[in-house]
């Protein structure tokens, strides 16, 4: 139980010269020492014991029980220290090694320890920035009553906060997007000690948002360019999804309308709602994509023409758990459409009407490519006669 150790036991000068010298030992067993008990007392003469020899026992009995419990005592504070160097040693470890940045500050905020990630994280030594403070730091400004509340004993965690390396490193600098966990360390009483400070590195994520983000914006505004929008429709779940340009398409607010199956044949044209219908069906049961056009009428009255295509979305048995497609609004190219088919029409009724004759040559072979009704009874033949004969005017 106790380490090797030497104990002096003294007792009082009197009593020791007239009784000491007379024992060959006086034997005390540690638990008898402990309890205040003498057991054996053997002098030299072979003379049982006096009542002084008793009085040198118990005095001797109660130095070893006073020496014995100092050395259990000295024993505890060995183990305790030795305890208190492996767990020091250990949080050294957990400290240094931790895959995240941290720093460790005083309660006033001065920097007294960083790990190897945060070394690695802002390219910076101890040396460094062993007088930044973060309390005091104008970059953080913004952050500066969350900060507080943390080195003042409160645990928190500060969202994406964007920060540029400090500049006493010879570096380059760099933006950083950083998640920081504020964890003060407090004492027996609750007083803030030292607060470790762990910083999570989000900036590859929040580039990735970014230009998430920059192509969802580009998309917007190449669907609102060209007229173009898309849709989801999970069929299970039987929830729709639409683009922001396919609101405008529908001359609906997102705002105040949610998009449905329903709604969306409601929409639909009643001379084209059963043949959309029955397409979509379609599609349904067979997973088959699909490419129609379609009309729509919106909440005004307006008639707009769509051409719409899309897919089946698959599970892995084959079946159609849900659709996927995108419509162009093609209103404009049937107008434009439909007025040349009218002007076309206008002409040709003006060409074949005309009392005089008229041909239509090819600019650069002069071979007769169309003639009206009048030529052909100039010439008396057919207008195939006139292409092939080069018969014209």
């Amino acid at each position: 139980m106790f380490p090797e150790c030497k104990v002096q036991l003294s007792v009082p000068g009197n009593v020791a010269e007239r009784v000491v010298g007379r024992h060959d030992r006086i034997t005390i067993p540690v638990e008898d020492a402990l309890a205040g008990r003498v057991l054996v007392v053997t002098r030299r003469d072979g003379i049982r014991s006096s009542s002084e020899d008793r009085v040198v026992a118990s005095v001797l009995a109660t130095s070893v029980r006073a020496s014995l419990n100092n050395i259990a005592l000295m024993e505890v504070s060995w183990r305790s220290q030795r305890s208190r160097s492996a767990a020091e040693t250990r949080f050294e470890q957990l400290f240094e090694q931790f895959p995240l940045s941290v720093q460790l500050f005083s309660a006033s905020g001065q920097t007294l320890k960083v790990n190897r990630a945060w070394r690695e994280l802002f390219g910076l030594t101890f040396e460094d920035v062993k007088d930044f403070n973060p309390l005091h730091d104008p970059q953080l400004a913004d952050v500066r009553e969350q900060l507080e509340r943390g080195f003042a004993g409160e645990i928190l965690t500060i969202p994406a906060h964007a920060f540029t390396t400090i500049p006493w490193g010879e570096g380059e600098f760099k933006k950083l997007w950083l998640e920081v966990t504020v964890c003060p360390l407090k004492d027996e009483d609750g007083i803030v000690q030292e607060v470790l400070v762990i910083h999570r590195d989000i900036t590859d994520e929040r580039e990735a948002q970014t230009a998430i983000q920059e192509s969802e914006r580009q998309l917007r505004e190449a669907q609102r360019l060209a007229h173009l929008g898309n849709w989801q429709w999970s069929v299970a779940e039987d929830r729709v999804t639409w683009s922001d340009e396919l609101y405008r398409i529908y001359g609906r607010d997102p705002r105040h309308f949610e998009p449905s199956v329903s709604s969306y044949f409601s929409a639909v044209h009643e001379e084209d709602r059963e043949h959309v219908k029955k397409t979509i069906q379609h599609v349904i049961e067979t997973g088959e994509p699909f490419d129609f056009e379609e009309r729509i009428v919106r909440p005004d009255g307006e008639v707009r023409v769509l051409h719409s295509i899309g897919e089946a979305v698959l599970d892995e048995q084959g079946n159609t758990i849900g659709l996927v497609g995108a419509c162009h609004d093609i209103t404009v190219l049937k107008h434009a459409e439909a007025a040349v088919r009218t002007s076309e029409e206008s002409y040709r009724t003006i060409f074949e009407l005309a009392s005089d004759a008229i041909y239509v040559h090819d600019i650069e072979t002069g071979a007769v490519l169309d003639a009206n009704r009048q030529a052909c009874l100039l010439h008396g033949r057919p207008l195939e006669d006139l292409k092939r004969l080069g018969i014209g005017g």
